[in-house]
């Protein structure tokens, strides 16, 4: 077949280009908006992020980010079709000489930190937005202490996703609809709270350092609730809470005397408020996950992937897979293009590559 002449692609009528556009994948997508100023422009227009809302469902990319790679970009992994990704961030306005940590994700932004300032970001569409508050001043402050402060991040819907942080002893929510912050008038009950949270079916779940206590926030009642952990008096050795679907989950290492042996997995079950065991890692994967980490638990952090629970850890570029629909457990492939340079301070999260998250 021949190619179509110039002229005609020229005078393509504008509908007909947005149908046709519409229907890219994501990796199409992102080569498409590098062509010229226009084609970026037309990519982050209101009217193509529309039909691309109606017309296209994306599966979440596992995205991998390292603070000490010289090279600023994503690693991110497409478990649907095995495929690697590489995600530019060089467009974020932050210092070479600064640390950038990605802090936080919802299913279509990223959350990142510097020593100064706290940027969220849609890396797909190259929008950002530097957040500016006294909270946020704590919040860089706190960010290289043992005791960082617990947030996380949700998306409500396609253009507003909200930053849940405790500061002072308070909740303190951010909204990306209203570009404001507003601050809870409850006090939370509870103060040894680990820094990474959850969000599930309208409420933020916290764990406390033991895993001896969750706490549940209900955003809209602006209530908390105070649950017990999966082991109740039998403190684990780490404990991690897990968002999947619409089940929150605690993924804990069992072991005496604080060294964990074996690697299970505990969901909440709302109608009765009650945790029940899940599965186990096979001893092998469950070793191979501690070892990497050298024991070290505060290195291991799990979080949800579609219908997987994942669990990796900042010393060590592996991720392990469990998917709830299989009940099977799998390591994810390495990374091809991972620089010499990296050999610590790895961080995952769960991604949605949308060109409809706002910033």
């Amino acid at each position: 077949m021949r190619n179509m002449q110039s002229e005609i692609w020229r005078n393509l009528p504008q509908h007909v280009l947005e149908i046709i556009v519409g229907k890219l994948d994501v990796e199409s997508l992102v080569k498409f908006r590098c062509v010229s100023k226009t084609f970026k422009n037309f990519v982050s227009s209101a009217s193509f992020r529309s039909l691309r809302l109606e017309t296209q469902e994306t599966s979440p990319w596992l995205v991998m980010f390292n603070k000490q790679d010289q090279y600023r970009f994503c690693r991110a992994y497409d478990t649907v079709n095995k495929k690697w990704h590489l995600i530019s961030v060089e467009f974020l306005p932050y210092n070479r000489r600064h640390n950038l940590q990605l802090l936080a994700a919802s299913s279509q932004l990223l959350c990142f930190t510097t020593q100064s300032c706290v940027i969220l970001c849609n890396p797909l569409t190259q929008k950002w937005r530097r957040l500016v508050s006294s909270c946020i001043n704590l919040l860089t402050h706190e960010m290289h202490r043992a005791n960082r402060p617990a947030i996380a991040m949700a998306t409500l819907s396609a253009d507003d996703d909200v930053l849940f942080m405790l500061c002072n002893g308070r909740a303190i929510i951010y909204s990306t609809r209203s570009d404001r912050w507003v601050a809870q008038t409850e006090s939370v009950p509870r103060s040894n709270l680990r820094s990474d949270a959850v969000f599930c079916n309208g409420s933020f779940y916290f764990i406390s350092w033991e895993a001896e206590e969750i706490l549940a926030y209900d955003l809209e009642r602006s209530e908390w609730k105070i649950l017990d952990g999966p082991m109740g008096e039998e403190a684990l050795a780490f404990g991690r809470l897990v968002s999947c679907g619409k089940s929150v989950f605690v993924v804990g290492g069992i072991g005496f005397e604080g060294i964990a042996k074996s690697l299970c997995i505990w969901e909440l079950h709302e109608s009765s408020m009650e945790w029940k065991e899940v599965d186990c890692a096979p001893q092998m994967m469950s070793s191979a996950l501690f070892s990497g980490c050298y024991h070290n638990y505060e290195h291991i952090y799990c979080f949800g992937h579609g219908d997987s629970i994942c669990m990796s850890c900042v010393s060590w570029p592996e991720v392990l897979i469990y998917s709830l629909s299989w009940r099977t457990w799998n390591w994810v492939p390495p990374c091809p293009v991972l620089s010499n340079m990296a050999r610590s301070g790895f961080r995952w999260v769960s991604f949605k590559p949308t060109f409809n998250g706002l910033v």
